[in-house]
C-alpha cells in the first residue's frame, strides 16, 4: 500500500482545521444564543419598570379606568379580565397582572402566565388549543397595591431572532473555510517541495553516479536520511568496485594457469598414440577451453558498466561484420554450416564504440556457430533504413519455449540439456553492449517456430 506524505498532512491539518471550525462555530452559536437570551431580559427589567409606572398612575385614577369600561375595552370575567385593543394582542410580548382573587391580562391573545411566589426571571411552557410555546417571564411583586406583574416575551419570536443573529455570526467563518483549506493545500505543497525537488534530484542520476547528494537545500528534517543515503551510497561505491576489481584480479591471475595447462595437454596429444588416453586429453582440452572462455567473458564483463559514458565514432558495421565473419569462418567450416551473408546496405553505418561493437557481432556469431546441428545454416542479414540499422543473425536449433528467450540475456543461463561449449555470458554481454549503445535486442524463433533469432536495432548516424 502506497502512504502518501502529502495527502497525509492534507487529512491531518484539514481534519484539525474541521473540528476548530466546528467548535469554533458551536460556541459562537452557543455565545449568540445566551447574548440574545441576555438581551431579552434586559429588555423585560425595561418593560418591566413601564408597565409598574403606568400601572401605579392607572390604579389610583377612577377616571382612567372608567374610560377603558365605556370603550369596551376591559372583558371581566369571574377570575381573569382582559384588556383589548393593544397593538401586538399578546402574541409577541405579554402583561399578567395577578390580584389576590383575580388576574389581568394585557391583550385578547395573551397567555395567561401561571402564579409564583418570589420574583425573577424564568422559561416556563404554555399549552393552548394542542400548541405548546415558551415565554420569558419576569415576575415582580408591586407593595403598594399588593399585586404581582408578570411580563413575558415569546421565545418561538427570541429564537428566530437567536438564530439570525447565530448565522450572521457563523457566515463569515463558512466563508473564510474555503480559503483556508486551499490555503493548508498550498502551504503543504510548498512546505513539500524540497522533499520533491530532492526526489527528482536522486531520480536523475544514472545508477553509476554514486557520488554523495549535496545537502546544502535539504531541509534538517530530511538530512538524517540523506546522510544516511550517502552513507549507503559510499558503501555501495566501495562494494562495486571491489567487486570489479576482484574479478578483473581473478580473470588474470586465472589466464596464465590455463594458458599453461593447455599447452600442457596439446603437448601429450602430439605424444600419445593410445586412444583412451587421447579421449581423456580431449575432454581435458575441452574443459579448459571452456574455463578459459569463462575468464575472457568475465574480464569482459569488468570492464563493462551499463551507464558509463562510452566514446563514439562513427562504424562501418558491414566492414566490421566481414571481419568477424572472416575470424570465425574455420570454424564454421569445421561445424560444416551453410553460411548465408546478406548485406543489403555497404553504407550502414553507425555510433558506438568499434571494439565494442565487435565484440557483440562476435558473440552472436559465436553463439550461432556453436548451438547450430552440424551439418546446419546461418544466416547474416545486414539492412538500414533512414533511421536505424538492422543486424540480424538466424541459426539452426532446436525448439525454445516461448517464455524462455527472456531469459537467454541474463548471466550464467543455460538451457537444460545444453551440451554445447560456453558459460551462459554471451547473450548477457551482448544485452549490455546493446544497451550501451541505446539499441534494441530481440530474440526469438526463427522459421516455423524452430530455430534462434537474434536482431540488434542500431540508430544510425
Amino acid at each position: 500500500m502506497l502512504i502518501s506524505l502529502r495527502r497525509r498532512l492534507i487529512t491531518i491539518l484539514l481534519t484539525l482545521s474541521l473540528v476548530t471550525w466546528s467548535i469554533s462555530s458551536a460556541i459562537t452559536a452557543i455565545y449568540a444564543q445566551s447574548l440574545v437570551i441576555s438581551q431579552i431580559d434586559q429588555q423585560l427589567n425595561h418593560y418591566m419598570d413601564m408597565i409598574q409606572s403606568i400601572f401605579d398612575i392607572v390604579s389610583g385614577d377612577d377616571e382612567i379606568l372608567e374610560y377603558f369600561r365605556r370603550q369596551s375595552m376591559i372583558d371581566a370575567g369571574a377570575e381573569i379580565s382582559r384588556l383589548r385593543g393593544l397593538g401586538n394582542q399578546g402574541q409577541e410580548i405579554a402583561v399578567n397582572l395577578l390580584g389576590k382573587s383575580s388576574q389581568s391580562v394585557l391583550g385578547v391573545d395573551a397567555p395567561v402566565f401561571p402564579r409564583r411566589e418570589r420574583e425573577g426571571i424564568e422559561t416556563i411552557s404554555l399549552t393552548d388549543n394542542g400548541v405548546t410555546t415558551e415565554w420569558r417571564v419576569l415576575y415582580r411583586f408591586n407593595p403598594g397595591s399588593e399585586v404581582w406583574l408578570a411580563v413575558g416575551v415569546n421565545m418561538a419570536h427570541a429564537h428566530q431572532f437567536g438564530v439570525a443573529t447565530a448565522w450572521r455570526t457563523i457566515l463569515p467563518l463558512i466563508i473564510v473555510l474555503p480559503v483556508v483549506i486551499l490555503y493548508l493545500v498550498f502551504g503543504v505543497n510548498r512546505g513539500l517541495a524540497p522533499l520533491n525537488t530532492l526526489a527528482r534530484k536522486i531520480a536523475s542520476r544514472s545508477p553509476s553516479a554514486l557520488q554523495v547528494i549535496d545537502d546544502a537545500d535539504v531541509p534538517a528534517e530530511m538530512k538524517p536520511v540523506v546522510t544516511s543515503l550517502n552513507d549507503l551510497l559510499h558503501r555501495l561505491q566501495r562494494a562495486l568496485d571491489n567487486e570489479q576489481r576482484f574479478t578483473a584480479n581473478a580473470a588474470h591471475e586465472l589466464q596464465t594457469p590455463l594458458a599453461a595447462i593447455q599447452a600442457e595437454v596439446q603437448r601429450h596429444q602430439r605424444h600419445v598414440s593410445d586412444g583412451d588416453t587421447r579421449v581423456m586429453l580431449e575432454r581435458i582440452s575441452t574443459r579448459v577451453s571452456r574455463a578459459t572462455d569463462t575468464v575472457r567473458q568475465l574480464l569482459t564483463l569488468a570492464r563493462l558498466d551499463p551507464e558509463q559514458q562510452i566514446t563514439l565514432q562513427p562504424v562501418v558495421l558491414g566492414e566490421l561484420l566481414l571481419e568477424v565473419v572472416a575470424d570465425l569462418g574455420a570454424l564454421a567450416v569445421d561445424r560444416e554450416l551453410e553460411f548465408n551473408l546478406d548485406l543489403q546496405n555497404d553504407d550502414c553505418i553507425i555510433d558506438g564504440n568499434p571494439e565494442w561493437v565487435k565484440i557483440l557481432v562476435g558473440n552472436l556469431l559465436l553463439n550461432a556457430i556453436n548451438h547450430s546441428p552440424s551439418p546446419g545454416q546461418v544466416e547474416v542479414r545486414l539492412s538500414g533504413s533512414d533511421r536505424n540499422v538492422v543486424l540480424e543473425i538466424c541459426n539452426d536449433c532446436s525448439v525454445i519455449p516461448e517464455g524462455e528467450f527472456a531469459l537467454l540475456t541474463d548471466r550464467f543461463y543455460r538451457r537444460s540439456g545444453n551440451s554445447q561449449q560456453g558459460v551462459g555470458l554471451g547473450l548477457s554481454i551482448v544485452k549490455r553492449i546493446a544497451d550501451l549503445h541505446g539499441a534494441e535486442l530481440h530474440l526469438s524463433a526463427w522459421k516455423n517456430g524452430s530455430g534462434f533469432r537474434a536482431e540488434v536495432i542500431f540508430r544510425r548516424t
